[in-house]
């Protein structure tokens, strides 16, 4: 998913549900969630990530 594909599906969540909270999942099959406290920030990978190695020079966007 790209940023902007993210940014859009957002501001329909917004359009059809308001202003509200955000949480996010903090495990892989969605058992435990929490608020995001941090603004999105951009990172570069530069290291495994369960089990994958990530390529050391892709920046992405990183939440909470």
């Amino acid at each position: 998913m790209t940023l902007r594909e993210y940014i859009k599906a957002l501001q329909e969540l917004e359009k059809q549900h308001g202003n509200k909270e955000v949480w996010y999942s903090s495990d892989e099959e969605g058992n435990n969630y929490e608020p995001v406290h941090y603004s999105p920030t951009v990172c570069r990978l530069a290291d495994v990530s369960f089990g994958i190695i990530v390529n050391k020079n892709k920046k992405v966007v990183v939440i909470n």
